[in-house]
């Protein structure tokens, strides 16, 4: 048996996308839940942290300005 990862295998790159759905569905929940809670004034800084959790590229994220 190998003891390295081999990134050609197709059950582990079915594995790493379903990771990766999986994570993103529960990242979509998390935002959801702080914007949720941001509205109904709460803690309307959460708002911010739902939009970092966007990560770059996603609208969101890096506040490089």
């Amino acid at each position: 048996m190998n003891s390295y990862i081999s990134f050609e295998n197709e059950a582990y790159v079915r594995q790493i996308g379903h990771m990766d759905e999986r994570f993103n569905t529960l990242l979509e929940f998390v935002r959801a839940g702080l914007r949720g809670v941001a509205r109904a004034g709460v803690m309307p800084h959460l708002e911010v942290l739902a939009e970092d959790l966007q990560g770059p590229g996603r609208g969101g994220g890096a506040r490089g300005d």
